[in-house]
């Protein structure tokens, strides 16, 4: 299901429907994919039309920034029209997981995971269970991260390690050439400190 596979989520539903082991009765399916990769970052792109299938259709499309070495940017956007519940799920392989303000974090001690919401959204710890291989079940932790809102909404997520980076962002208005602040629906940018580097996302 999307959100044992680190997936995106439309009103608590899978973007496919599960059938049985070997197959579902609906797969969802991936389109426009684009990949950049290079020395200093790599990029990758996809839309899911999976919820196109919903009374209100729902398009989610996934863009992820990789900094190297150690900061990953996920851009997660959903285009729709009416009210929804827009969640990301971060699946962890035990429970040694904790929330913060706008962030959950692994608690090992050293070469801890942060994923920190650059939007506001709600965060939940959830208890589950994944599969390291098939036919075994371990117990862990799932975060999702949601937003109920009407319309179209983005969620902005980075993922690195703290002990080991510094790194700061916060998001920063996009102006068209007329200096009309544009809405976030528009466009979005975010501006990045990272191991003495700066850059500009938009």
């Amino acid at each position: 299901s999307s959100d044992s596979h680190n997936g995106l989520g439309v009103d608590s539903q899978t973007n496919g429907i599960y059938n049985n082991t070997w197959g579902n009765s609906f797969n969802a399916k991936g389109v426009d994919v684009y990949t950049n990769f290079g020395s200093a970052f790599d990029y990758a792109q996809a839309t899911n039309i999976g919820y196109q299938r919903l009374s209100d259709p729902v398009t989610t499309t996934r863009r992820v920034l990789y900094l190297k070495p150690g900061l990953w940017l996920v851009f997660d956007n959903f285009v729709g029209r009416g009210q929804h519940r827009y969640s990301q799920f971060f699946s962890f392989a035990d429970k040694q997981v904790a929330k913060g303000d706008q962030q959950v974090r692994t608690t090992y001690g050293s070469n801890d995971l942060t994923v920190a919401a650059i939007k506001p959204v709600e965060i939940q710890l959830l208890e589950s269970v994944w599969s390291p291989e098939y036919n075994l079940l371990k117990e862990n932790v799932r975060a999702e991260f949601s937003v109920s809102t009407t319309g179209s909404h983005s969620f902005i997520t980075a993922l690195y390690f703290p002990g080991n980076d510094s790194v700061s962002i916060k998001p920063i208005p996009v102006y068209d050439r007329g200096d009309i602040k544009l809405a976030t629906t528009v466009a979005e940018a975010v501006e990045v400190a990272y191991n003495g580097k700066e850059y500009i996302v938009l």
